[in-house]
């Protein structure tokens, strides 16, 4: 039996350690991040140990349950079934069902049931913090392990000696986990902006204004409102004679996650760090000091299904780092709806609100 209840009641189970989620994506303070400005509302769905979290959003008459995490399904329980899917269909009357699918056999019945439609969504790499930090590093690509050696003059053996007794070096790297890290952070972000749009050279008016809000220290306020006072957002920053030239911001959560797990949001260098190295200096900082602290998982953010291939920008810096790729699905359910599968995917206006969902 089914049981829904309101994010609310989920914030209380957890903050009591009644509960505990597998995902960040999945957690309450989380969902009214990504759904800010919409004025959505937030359930979880839980039957014996399966927590999924629904956004319940109206498209017209069009009532559509979006799943913006897969779902959490609480350790030593049963898979989650497509008959258990359609129960929760039918509790909460929703017509189009939108769930992120990590990984692909999450729901095996999925690949061949004809009523569902899987297809490839965003990609992650994230790094294993359990195991050696020698070998993380070795798993690093040649050229990353290559600039900090130059950049620190130091050989492989004494560069991980030092990150060990010290990841923050001696104050190069820095933590500001408040307003002014903010203000900060947001001063290095319009830098970024301005370099994203000099050096691709956008045509795209409608894309750099997007940039430009998402950049925004109002946003980044609003972001730093929600999660910081439950401490699931860090700044770290790195400085050159004193003044922060690059920086990391990091979503985290420990004692609400079964694995405790870090996902880097956003990151910003000058020009000058970049020359310095510190944007490869502050990652390897930052693995560092999640690993002393205990964190399992460190997601690199999304990536490009053609990673492997890049030359330039954020992927090649991530497919430097190594790391284990994961491929995300979405499944898709119509219920209830006078139109088949094949009719969705060809109505553009419908199929695209979908993918608009998708990208809250």
């Amino acid at each position: 039996m089914w049981k829904v209840v309101d994010k609310n009641s989920i914030k209380i189970l957890l903050r009591r350690g009644d509960m505990r989620l597998e995902s960040l994506m999945s957690l309450p303070w989380f969902l009214e991040y990504m759904t800010r400005g919409y004025r959505v509302p937030i359930f979880y769905a839980f039957s014996e140990g399966i927590v999924i979290p629904i956004v319940l959003i109206r498209k017209g008459f069009l009532k559509i349950a979006y799943v913006p995490s897969p779902p959490n399904i609480i350790r030593y329980s049963p898979k989650l079934t497509l008959n258990s899917l359609r129960e929760v269909e039918k509790a909460m009357g929703f017509h189009v069902l939108v769930m992120r699918q990590f990984p692909y056999d999450k729901l095996v019945e999925s690949k061949s049931n004809g009523n569902y439609i899987l297809i490839k969504d965003r990609a992650d790499l994230f790094l294993d913090l359990r195991n050696e930090m020698c070998i993380i590093y070795s798993n690093f690509e040649k050229r990353f392990r290559y600039t900090l050696r130059k950049s620190l003059g130091l050989k492989d053996q004494e560069l991980l000696k030092r990150f060990d007794e010290d990841p923050y070096l001696g104050g190069i790297v820095y933590e500001e986990n408040n307003e002014k890290g903010v203000e900060t952070f947001s001063e290095l972000l319009k830098y970024q902006f301005g370099k994203i749009a000099s050096e691709t050279n956008r045509k795209n008016n409608n894309e750099l204004l997007r940039l430009y809000s998402y950049y925004h220290i109002n946003n980044i306020k609003s972001v730093y409102n929600i999660l910081g006072e439950e401490g699931l957002i860090r700044f770290f920053f790195s400085k050159i004679d004193g003044k922060p030239e690059a920086f990391v911001a990091l979503f985290v959560s420990k004692k609400y996650l079964y694995s405790p797990m870090a996902y880097w949001w956003l990151g910003a260098s000058t020009r000058s760090a970049e020359r310095k190295a510190l944007p490869n200096i502050l990652q390897f900082s930052i693995i560092n000091v999640l690993k002393k602290e205990h964190y399992e998982r460190y997601f690199l953010g999304g990536v490009g299904k053609d990673f492997r291939q890049a030359s330039t920008g954020p992927n090649l810096f991530k497919k430097s780092l190594g790391g284990h790729f994961r491929q995300g699905h979405l499944l898709i359910h119509i219920r209830g709806l006078p139109f088949s599968k094949f009719e969705l995917l060809s109505n553009i206006k419908i199929f695209g609100a979908i993918r608009q969902l998708t990208n809250l």
